[in-house]
Parts: structure tokens; sequence; C-alpha cells
């Protein structure tokens, strides 16, 4: 069973990270039209040779690094102690592809193009439901490479960087 992180993202899932996410997913409604768009930033990150996730809580403000993902490893700072738990990427990829085979994406649509960190973006918007019952909106800010560079919730957003990664020191 894929395990939630407190912080309110789902650890592999709409709202993440994670990080990422898997093709095999339902897409429902009539307005659903940027829906394979959305999935397909969704699995180009996930499958993206490094990567640095930074979450942004909506609550407090403060920007915190949680995901670094260099090669077969994705490494964790959800303990607080300041040291990273190691996880095989591909473990990662599938409680991914598990929660996203569960979730239903309706309403996508383009909203624009906005600037991150001086990169040129597509927004898009979303709702998505979990077999869980989870269920919310979504922003995303996807490059020219079909990459991440933004995800928001009500409860804050993710950040993601793909230059210059590389893991974390001990």
């Amino acid at each position: 069973m894929l395990r939630r992180p407190a912080s309110g993202f789902h650890l592999a899932g709409p709202c993440l990270l994670i990080a990422a996410f898997a093709s095999a997913t339902m897409i429902s409604s009539a307005e659903a039209d940027d829906c394979p768009t959305i999935q397909a930033a969704m699995t180009t990150t996930l499958r993206a040779p490094a990567y640095r996730q930074y979450l942004t809580q909506a609550s407090s403000g403060q920007e915190k690094l949680v995901t670094v993902a260099v090669g077969p490893t994705i490494y964790m700072m959800l303990s607080g102690n300041g040291r990273p738990q190691q996880m095989p990427r591909q473990e990662i990829q599938a409680m991914a592809q598990e929660e996203m085979q569960g979730t239903t994406f309706s309403a996508c649509r383009e909203l624009g193009r906005e600037t991150i960190d001086g990169i040129s973006t597509d927004v898009y918007s979303y709702r998505y439901t979990t077999t869980d019952g989870d269920a919310g909106e979504s922003k995303i800010w996807v490059d020219a490479h079909s990459l991440l560079r933004k995800q928001a919730t009500k409860d804050g957003w993710m950040r993601y960087e793909y230059e210059n990664v590389q893991a974390p020191q001990e």
C-alpha cells in the first residue's frame, strides 16, 4: 500500500512527486482534451535522468528540498534529521504507476504561458480523483521538453530543477 507523507502531497500522484507517474490512466469527460499532455509531462518528469524537487507548503511558505533523483536512486529528505533516505528509482516508479492507474483526470485545459526561473512554460489546470477518494484541483507548468517545472495545489507547490543535479552528500 502506498504511504503518503504528512505534507499533504502524494508520494507519487497528481500532487507530486514525484515525482511522479504512469501512462495507463483513465481520462473522463469531454473537456479532457489536454489530459494526455498533462500525463505525458508527469511521465517524462518521472523518467528524467536527474532532478531536484522542492516542496513549499502553503501554510508555512518555506521551501524545502524533498527529493533528488540521480540515475537508479531517489534520495528523499523526509525524516527531518538531514539524512536522505535512499530508494530504488524503480520502486518509486512502480508506486507511481499503481496510484496513477486508479486516478481519473478531468477538466484538463491549457491556461497560457508563464516563465518559471527564466524558462518558458505552458500552464495547465486539471481535476483529479484517486481510488481512495482523494480529489482536488492542480496546476502544472511544463517546459518545451515536456518536463514539469512547477506543480501546485491548495496545499502548496512543488518546484523542479534538472540542471547540475548530483546525489546529496551525507
